[in-house]
């Protein structure tokens, strides 16, 4: 047995005639994506509130490892503009040609502060840094 129900809008004769019994009718449906809206609202403000932050992402340019600790200056501040410690940090290599056949290469992040990202990164190979706040 299949549900079947007609909405009107304006001079148009919708059908929308469900595959199974028990399945939900439109209104029901919509009903739901309402509820599911409004419960979101506040994981859309928390986003909201991420995303306004005057400098919450860091990308460096390319650098070049040192086979030392390097420091990264960035420019991550807080919602009242107060420099902060990244709270992730992504080193992506773009260049490992420098140690083709020698072995692969080394990354180690330091302590970061709230004016440099901290990593360590064989020499020769190079990298951008991404750090987060």
């Amino acid at each position: 047995m299949s549900l079947r129900e007609n909405y009107f809008e304006g001079q148009q004769n919708i059908t929308i005639e469900s595959k199974r019994e028990g399945d939900k009718a439109l209104p029901e449906l919509i009903n739901d994506i309402n509820t599911n809206i409004a419960s979101n609202d506040s994981d859309i403000s928390a986003l909201q509130t991420l995303m306004s932050r005057t400098s919450n992402i860091f990308i460096s340019t390319e650098q070049t490892g040192t086979g030392a600790a390097q420091n990264i200056a960035h420019t991550l501040v807080d919602d009242t503009g107060t420099a902060v410690a990244p709270v992730a940090v992504l080193v992506a290599v773009t260049d490992d040609t420098a140690v083709d056949g020698a072995g692969g290469y080394s990354i180690v992040e330091g302590v970061h502060t709230d004016a440099n990202v901290i990593v360590t990164v064989t020499t020769g190979v190079k990298f951008k840094v991404l750090a987060i706040y």
